[in-house]
């Protein structure tokens, strides 16, 4: 996988949809396994990208960032190199990806999670993994894991040779350094004033995307003033909020292109569904993000 397109396949069994957040290239690789309801991923990625949706259905998922940058945020929060997520069944992923980020990640039944827990004799506290949690603590074995990560990769990914391995390795991670020291622990909903505005301002956004959008309507619907507001992008997402807007736009016209013919639509129709009616600025714009004209898109979709 090194494409753009092709990031999603980086999270197998989740809907997620890919943002680039600049015109620099993006690209990753993976190593990938499932055995016995058990997945595991060793995967990088290289660029700047948002990903939202909800990860897998089927258990529990663990992921430990191995090397992330200064601009990687997690539910809008800062994430360091050496933090533990924990998503239960379904929840949502929400993330900013500032590369190069390298992460072993697993989904495991919830049995699987106590099999191991029972192994080592701890008793998982109650509760404990019913909610996402981000965990900033740094791991000691960051170093020897991401050793590990480089071996998985070193031939540009593909079969992951003992799933169930891995997966055991990173339960009895998660277990020992983050739910037996709930101190160093944090939900999901610990967040700045700023990560707060910037999720009211792109949960109004993406549900009136297909309308005309301001900054003033912004800036009402998350309850702050247009300076408030054109701050906290910029701290939360290095850009203004009607960037955002542009580049959300030009996403899902590229996910409209993708999925109908030349016969059954135009680059115009497209384009002024998502209330974008200057064709030449637009194609302008979709070159610099994604490195070909919205007409090619659609010639090979």
């Amino acid at each position: 996988m090194n494409t753009f397109d092709g990031l999603s396949d980086l999270f197998p069994h989740t809907e997620m949809e890919t943002i680039k957040l600049s015109t620099d290239p993006v690209d990753g690789v993976k190593a990938f396994g499932s055995k016995d309801g058990v997945t595991a991923i060793a995967g990088s990625v290289n660029g700047r990208v948002a990903l939202r949706g909800s990860m897998p259905v089927d258990g529990l998922t663990i992921e430990i960032g191995l090397h992330r940058g200064s601009g990687n945020l997690q539910w809008l929060r800062p994430v360091r190199s050496g933090s533990i997520l924990l998503f239960p069944p379904g929840t949502e992923q929400d993330s900013v990806i500032d590369g190069p980020m390298s992460f072993l990640s697993c989904t495991v039944p919830e049995v699987f999670f106590h099999m191991v827990a029972d192994r080592i004799g701890v008793t998982v506290p109650n509760g404990a993994i019913m909610a996402p949690r981000l965990y900033p603590k740094a791991l000691d074995e960051t170093h020897y894991l991401y050793s590990v990560h480089q071996v998985l990769l070193g031939n540009g990914g593909g079969a992951l040779p003992s799933p169930v391995s891995l997966a055991d390795v990173l339960v009895e991670m998660l277990i020992h350094q983050a739910l037996l020291s709930p101190d160093d622990s944090g939900d999901r909903q610990s967040s700045s004033r700023y990560s707060l505005i910037v999720r009211r301002s792109r949960d109004w956004i993406e549900a009136h995307l297909d309308q005309k959008i301001t900054v003033d309507h912004i800036a009402a619907a998350a309850a702050t003033s247009r300076r408030t507001l054109h701050r906290a992008f910029i701290e939360i997402l290095n850009g203004s909020p009607i960037s955002y807007v542009q580049q959300l736009r030009l996403h899902r016209i590229r996910r409209e292109l993708l999925a109908k013919t030349e016969a059954e639509t135009t680059v115009a129709m497209v384009a002024n569904h998502w209330e974008i009616s200057e064709l030449g600025r637009l194609s302008a714009r979709y070159r610099a993000l994604f490195g070909e004209l919205p007409s090619q898109t659609l010639a090979r979709s």
